[in-house]
């Protein structure tokens, strides 16, 4: 006597052959892509290139671009807000470095809910005293940050911790000392878990702060690994009227620790003819981890 006609049973194996392929294709990995990008303070004394007249140029530009994770430079109290509200459907994070709360700028880290679950956050302070906030060290101009995110990729469990800082663009020992220290904290906090820093770092490559990050050859400037794809642009900074591709220096970066591969890489060179979007060129790399 069957239970089950021959169709039903045609039925019944094609979803457990679906089901058994379904599994073998999970992702191993987990490939996405981040973004950093300085979008330059809401300064008034920009005039045409104040932030007002923009903010729908930063949209768009992030808008085409896509990232899974976007670290960016900065922001201040409003602008923190007009981005949260232009992508609800990124997750947050970031405090003002005046004070840890909401004063001054910050560096915001912002990851797509979708994909990502925020596992802990928190900031620390480029000084002697990493935990006080609006602490000042070294030779550095003004207070610096680094805000951080420990993401867990929901698709498979992974973890990643991402780092996004802004270095101190006037004191060569406080760049170089912030480097130490960002090394330092990251490699102990994240401990075997994959992780990436991003951010403006106000430094060349070949400088010290440059050779502290990249010292033992544990960490890799993603732009500058052998055989990656990447455009032409080498320049992230050019003010805001467009350039060629040879007047910029290079000081926005993602390095990435051992257990992250990085695909592709690309700085982006938006512009309407004339000027671009912020005084910095966006930097987005494709990355995969075990």
């Amino acid at each position: 006597m069957y239970l089950f006609g021959e169709g039903q049973i045609f039925v019944m194996k094609s979803i457990i052959l679906f089901c058994l392929l379904s599994c073998c294709f999970l992702p191993a990995g987990a490939q996405i892509r981040l973004l950093t990008y300085n979008i330059r303070f809401n300064n008034p004394s920009d005039g045409p290139n104040a932030w007002p007249h923009r903010a729908e140029r930063v949209d768009s530009l992030l808008r085409r671009s896509d990232p899974d994770i976007m670290g960016f430079q900065e922001v201040l109290k409003g602008q923190f807000k007009e981005l949260k509200k232009r992508f609800p459907e990124y997750g947050s994070l970031g405090v003002g470095r005046d004070n840890g709360k909401s004063a001054g700028e910050h560096a915001p880290i912002f990851y797509k809910k979708a994909i990502f679950r925020l596992m802990d956050s928190g900031t620390f302070w480029l000084s002697e005293q990493p935990d006080k906030p609006g602490s000042k060290s070294w030779d550095a101009a003004i207070t610096r940050i680094c805000s951080w995110a420990c993401l867990e990729y929901k698709a498979n469990g992974k973890r990643l911790w991402v780092f996004n800082t802004h270095f101190d663009h006037k004191g060569a020992i406080a760049r170089a000392e912030s480097a130490r220290l960002l090394r330092k904290k990251a490699s102990e906090m994240a401990g075997e878990v994959p992780f990436v820093l991003c951010g403006d770092f106000n430094m060349l490559p070949g400088s010290d702060p440059y050779g502290i990050i990249l010292e033992g050859g544990i960490l890799k400037d993603v732009f500058m690994i052998p055989g990656i794809e990447r455009g032409k642009e080498t320049g992230t900074f050019y003010g805001f009227e467009r350039k060629s591709a040879a007047e910029g220096p290079r000081i926005d970066y993602v390095f990435i620790s051992p257990k992250v591969k990085a695909i592709r890489c690309r700085i982006i060179t938006d512009h309407n003819g004339k000027t671009y979007p912020s005084d910095h060129l966006p930097f987005q790399a494709e990355l995969d981890w075990e």
